[in-house]
């Protein structure tokens, strides 16, 4: 009876740039990705009706509590007054959560590949100083091979402000 001996491969094994270009590379298709889903007109809407209705509803509990506050300096509260405080108290509430749900349920699903992404870049760097620091007259220069090959590469961007993901071209 044969048996069938293993096979090896005689391959070099992959050098820390190529790994971070190959995983880089894997991270920045989802930012591109993001970016041209945050760039159509449908994401544009979306973000600024979220943003309208946030800043309207904060107004609207923000007038009302003015005036409540107001009324109690000049004329004291009722008891109707307290129940206005606990329902505008409540409005404030509904008003975070559905901000958080927003960021969490759709903007954090789009900031995740900047994120992927910046670090990717992050543990390359360290990865590298930390290599040199180990054994430095092996590995001497490689954060600095690290920092030129990572000034190489594009970048993605979130822009908080107009909620949208941004390729940034290389150095």
């Amino acid at each position: 009876m044969t048996q069938a001996l293993p096979t090896t491969t005689d391959a070099a094994p992959e050098s820390p740039i190529d790994t971070f270009r190959r995983v880089y590379a894997e991270a920045f298709s989802d930012a591109e990705v993001a970016a041209r889903h945050t760039a159509t007109e449908g994401w544009g809407r979306l973000w600024a009706a979220h943003h309208d209705d946030v800043r309207d509803a904060r107004r609207l509990v923000g007038k009302a509590t003015h005036a409540l506050a107001d009324q109690m300096q000049d004329f004291g509260w009722t008891e109707d007054d307290e129940k206005a405080m606990k329902e505008l108290a409540k409005r404030s509430a509904d008003l975070r959560a559905r901000a958080a749900a927003f960021r969490t349920e759709i903007v954090e699903r789009i900031e995740q590949a900047v994120t992927t992404c910046q670090r990717v870049i992050e543990d390359f760097h360290r990865s590298a100083r930390r290599a040199e620091e180990d054994a430095p007259l092996l590995n001497a220069g490689a954060a600095d091979r690290a920092h030129a090959e990572t000034a190489r590469v594009p970048k993605a961007r979130w822009n908080a402000i107009d909620g949208v993901v941004e390729i940034v071209p290389p150095d």
